[in-house]
């Protein structure tokens, strides 16, 4: 709003449909940063002017400072076609556009022909040489510049040619241009600071002392002429005044490292080793990502140790931990022995962390041997090695086989050998959530056996810090002096030996979560920063809205629709051009002109045109199923969804969630992976909060339902058709795959080849894919050659099977819960027309299996010369626990034998 009332005030003496006043309310706002709100003045200013050639220029160039590109490209193309031939910039302009998108093939063609239509334009040389240095094509570059100083003579033309000259290593010419510029424009340090590059080049020292003089009289408030200086007086054995140089240098700009770390170099030639190290310091404290120098630091002053440090296993205690592997006793189910799992880690105040990394890890086996042979290291921030070897079954220690892209190699292990890997790891802060830190920890592995796990964590004295764990790992936190100091440790864990379909590792495996975030209003602050501006109206947005919602009353049909146009018109795909765009959205008409988007942007797409009907609509992340439990006593980004939440409103009597992201899903089915988290909902409009439940769907929004008619022969074969219908996830898939005609009948095949062994799916006809408010439905034209087994006599039929239980249910026994899922109902319903001659002897009884978690139900029946067999399945519960377990097992043996009850029939003599 404060932006607005300064734009308007500097508008305001001009008429308020004026081209002129929208052209500069939109300066305006390019000069204040508002990047956003140029877009939106942009808009509204094309409007009224669409046909405008100044305007819709501004709003390219609005639009692409603020990174949207596709609309960008439109405008500058239909510029080009409108006025192009006349106005040769607009060419410029989407020459430009394509070179900064990597086009340069079509960058370099147009600019050609603008070449060869006017080649005296000096600006169509320039934007050629900044697409020939794109391309490296120097030579290209140095004679474009040539070009363009023929009618051009700016001090920046020649500047660049000089520049590209001296890079193709033609000194003298560059000089010359450098000369001729000094003596036309005496205060241009440009021209001064090359002059004075060329002459240390070749080791004219006193004329290049001379030359930076200049620079310091010409711009004493410049921190980089005192570095010059100082390097010329280096190199002139002039250690005092390159130091006098140095200090100038640090009081202009004191947070600069490069001053500090000049000093350092400038002591340790002249002996002074100490005074070298602290500069050294001081230049990491201004520019902790230098690996190069924190190892010369460590290597000249070894001694030097914070108070962390001291948490460090030292070579006795790395020793000692080798040595337990003669004495501990072996767990069932380990390839891998952690004798020691040890990591000390001193948070800074800015969000970075620096940690030691200590690890001595046992092979038991020869799984174990295989997964040791290559051990990974952090692959983010820096990684410094301080022990990496290997102790082979003997004791004889065998140095690392190689560290290269962020793994130890080890070579020549074998089983019962042990690997030390120690390393320093530092992490810069991360992209959000800035002066923060949040990570995990796992006292557990699959197959790993813990002897003893232990996090430390150092903090500055104050430091607010949540965490929460699974398991029994003891814990402690003390004050020792201003530094906060917390620890875990766990010993004597065992492995964690996976089960089929069991929870995620971190409901099972002992670990801890940490965050210095103070609250979650400090995330939700962040969240809302991050959808600042994003739900932008457009007047082409409105237009879309109203073709979405056209005929459309109730609100509940409104959003019906809106969720059909988003899932079907708008892709699935992730494009981030930067870090931040790994988490903040894109706006959301920049969505629909890309007509894709991943979670984020779907969801800000359906609030913003959820708006323009009229319905109150809430942005929500979460953590999918897949990913574990959400634990919401650590506030921190653990999030990796974003969907939306309609509340309660006039038309809505109840709220509910809306997946965007999902794909070919009916209206009113969330995706498996959604169901039964919690989830964070934002309100972007009043920023308030709150955790809601997104509720398990019960089993009619996951249904499939399969009629098969049959004609079966006396010779045991069968033929006749099949209709699937359904709704919710399964019904997704089939969708999806119904787009490629080769893949859905290859699912087809796959689904009755397991009914009816050795069938072949002549057709498959999609009866409906496409309407999401109405089951799926296909119909498949089947043949069954050995549909029935011939035996004395006898025709034998078994019938198809909903699932396979022994698969779901095959272990005796289990220690960690089997997880169903949500709540699924199936139908298979086989009506087998009988051939001539044969008469019934045996029919599969009916039945009913009913469990705390599942219903199984067969109904068996004879109409004329059919037998109708109908099979139901509902599952009930989410996940059944290891206690219940047994009880169900054995239920799922009955539903197993009766699937292995057969229809048998009497071959008669007459037909």
């Amino acid at each position: 709003a404060a932006s607005d009332a300064l734009i308007a005030a500097r508008v305001a003496d001009l008429p308020a449909d004026s081209a002129r006043r929208a052209h500069l309310a939109l300066q305006w706002a390019t000069l204040m940063g508002l990047r956003n709100h140029a877009v939106l003045l942009a808009d509204a200013a094309l409007s009224v002017r669409p046909e405008s050639l100044m305007l819709r220029q501004l709003a390219a160039m609005a639009l692409w400072r603020h990174g949207e590109r596709e609309r960008t490209a439109d405008l500058l193309d239909g510029l080009v076609s409108a006025a192009g031939a006349a106005l040769p910039r607009l060419a410029l302009r989407r020459a430009g556009y394509l070179r900064q998108q990597n086009l340069l093939k079509e960058a370099r063609g147009l600019l050609l022909g603008l070449r060869d239509d006017r080649p005296d334009e000096p600006e169509i040389w320039l934007e050629l040489a900044e697409l020939y240095e794109r391309e490296g094509w120097r030579e290209d570059q140095c004679l474009a510049l040539e070009q363009a100083s023929r009618w051009r003579t700016t001090p920046s033309t020649a500047l660049a040619r000089a520049g590209c000259w001296r890079k193709l290593g033609f000194a003298a010419r560059a000089r010359q241009i450098y000369t001729e510029l000094r003596r036309d424009l005496p205060g241009l340090t440009g021209a001064v600071a090359a002059l004075a590059d060329l002459a240390l080049d070749e080791q004219r020292l006193s004329e290049a002392e001379s030359l930076v003089g200049e620079l310091c009289r010409l711009a004493p408030h410049q921190p980089w002429v005192w570095l010059r200086l100082a390097e010329v007086r280096r190199r002139r054995d002039d250690p005092a005044g390159a130091a006098q140089a140095l200090a100038r240098a640090r009081e202009l700009d004191p947070d600069s490292p490069e001053a500090y770390r000049k000093d350092g170099e400038l002591a340790l030639l002249g002996g002074d080793a100490g005074r070298a190290v602290e500069a050294w310091r001081q230049a990491l404290e201004r520019d902790p990502a230098n690996e190069k120098l924190a190892n010369r630091v460590a290597f000249l002053a070894p001694e030097s140790k914070a108070a962390w440090e001291v948490d460090v296993p030292d070579e006795a205690a790395i020793a000692a931990a080798v040595a337990q592997r003669e004495t501990v006793t072996l767990l069932p189910g380990a390839d891998v022995v952690d004798l020691l799992d040890h990591e000390v880690t001193r948070l800074n105040p800015d969000g970075s962390a620096t940690s030691v990394v200590t690890q001595v890890m046992h092979a038991v086996n020869e799984s174990g041997r295989d997964k040791l042979t290559r051990v990974p290291l952090r692959d983010d921030g820096r990684v410094r090695v301080l022990h990496a070897y290997a102790v082979d079954p003997q004791g004889e220690r065998i140095q690392v086989s190689s560290v290269r892209n962020n793994e130890a190699r080890f070579r020549g292990l074998r089983s019962g050998s042990t690997v030390v890997l120690q390393f320093r790891h530092d992490a810069d802060p991360v992209g959000y959530l800035a002066r923060h830190v949040a990570r995990g920890w796992w006292f557990q592995g699959p197959a790993r056996q813990m002897q003893q796990s232990s996090w430390i964590v150092w903090a500055a004295k104050g430091t607010r810090v949540h965490e929460w764990q699974l398991g029994s790992a003891k814990w402690s936190e003390e004050l020792r002096g201003d530094e906060l100091r917390f620890e875990w440790t766990a010993t004597d864990l065992p492995p964690i030996i996976g089960e089929p379909m069991m929870p995620t590792m971190g409901e099972v495996a002992a670990n801890l979560l940490f965050s210095t975030v103070p609250d979650w209003q400090t995330f939700l602050e962040w969240e809302k920063s991050l959808l600042h501006e994003v739900f932008r109206e457009t007047e082409s947005l409105k237009a879309l809205a109203e073709t979405i919602f056209a005929g459309a009353s109730e609100p509940a049909a409104k959003l019906d629709r809106l969720h059909d146009y988003v899932m079907k018109e708008i892709r699935y795909q992730q494009d981030y051009e930067n870090h931040i765009a790994g988490v903040k959205p894109h706006p959301a008409p920049m969505v629909v002109e890309r007509g894709y988007g991943d979670c984020k942007d779907k969801a800000v797409l359906f609030i913003t045109l959820a708006r323009l009907a009229g319905i109150d609509v809430h942005f929500a992340v979460l953590r999918t199923r897949s990913q574990g439990p959400l634990r919401d006593q650590v506030p921190m980004q653990q999030f990796n969804h974003a969907i939306v939440y309609v509340p309660e409103q006039p038309g809505i009597p109840a709220g509910r969630f809306y997946d965007p992201t999902a794909d070919a899903l009916d209206w009113g089915s969330l995706p498996f992976d959604d169901q039964g988290v919690t989830a964070l909902v934002l309100d972007p409009r009043r920023g308030e909060w709150t955790w809601r439940q997104v509720p398990l769907q019960d089993a009619a929004h996951n249904t499939r339902v399969i009629r098969g008619r049959l004609q079966l022969g006396r010779d045991g074969s069968a033929t006749g058709q099949l209709t699937l219908e359904g709704q919710g996830n399964e019904a997704s898939f089939y969708r999806r795959l119904a787009r490629n005609a080769e893949q859905l009948k290859q699912a087809a095949q796959m689904l009755v080849g397991h009914a009816f062994p050795g069938a072949e799916v002549k057709t498959v006809r999609p009866v409906e894919v496409q309407d999401l408010s109405v089951p799926l439905q296909l119909e498949l034209e089947v043949v069954s050659p050995t549909h029935g087994r011939i035996a004395e006599r006898e025709l034998r039929v078994a019938f198809p099977r909903l699932w396979a239980p022994e698969g779901v249910f095959r272990l005796a026994e289990r220690k960690y819960a089997l997880v169903m899922g949500p709540p699924m109902a199936s139908r298979w319903i086989t009506e087998l027309a009988l051939p001539k001659g044969v008469a019934v002897s045996k029919l599969p009884p009916s039945a009913v299996v009913d469990a705390e978690c599942l219903r199984f139900t067969r109904k068996v029946s004879q109409s004329g010369g059919a037998v109708i067999v109908e099979d139901a399945l509902e599952t009930r519960c989410e996940r059944i626990t290891p206690e219940a377990y047994a009880t169900h097992r054995a239920q799922v043996q009955e539903i197993v034998r009766l699937y292995q009850e057969e229809l048998v029939l009497r071959l008669l003599d007459q037909v």
